[in-house]
């Protein structure tokens, strides 16, 4: 059972890299994202899916945090990144609304929600960084999904612009 709880919030080890563990925690959402979006899958299909992704990664980072924290005897451990996971879902959530209204943005669109979210993870501007001060997993969680949610804000306003 250990194991398992590691392998989860590690997301099969990729946060246990020591160089930028949260950048390559953030590389499985995008990437089953895009291979969505490169499969052509239809719009609710997509959606569904990220958020599934966001929602599954949220319950288990809030239930696996406690854990982590004895585990790693650190506060909002860096080697968990299911809230990086969480986050990146949550910044490419509508990437059908512009993806399926020119299909060659699709991947222009999951690395701005890539580059934007670990932008705002990075630097937790305003109440992203205030987040972390909630308690237990809220803390660890909550940033990561203001940094989504900003991230998906910033290209949706950007796209609005352009289109």
């Amino acid at each position: 059972m250990e194991r398992l709880k590691l392998l989860t919030v590690t997301v099969g080890g990729l946060g246990l890299i020591k160089k930028a563990p949260g950048t390559w925690g953030s590389l499985p959402a995008a990437v089953v994202l895009f291979a969505l979006l490169a499969l052509h899958v239809d719009r609710m299909t997509y959606t569904i899916v990220a958020a599934a992704i966001a929602v599954i990664a949220s319950i288990l980072c809030l239930a696996l945090t406690p854990w982590s924290e004895r585990r790693f005897d650190h506060k909002d451990p860096r080697m968990m990144v299911l809230d990086e996971v969480a986050g990146q879902a949550l910044a490419a959530l509508a990437a059908p609304a512009i993806a399926f209204t020119d299909p060659a943005m699709a991947a222009v669109f999951i690395v701005l929600s890539f580059a934007f979210f670990r932008l705002f993870d990075i630097l937790k501007p305003g109440l992203i960084g205030a987040a972390q001060n909630l308690p237990s997993g809220w803390g660890v969680l909550m940033d990561d999904i203001l940094a989504g949610a900003l991230a998906l804000g910033f290209i949706l306003i950007g796209w609005n612009l352009i289109a």
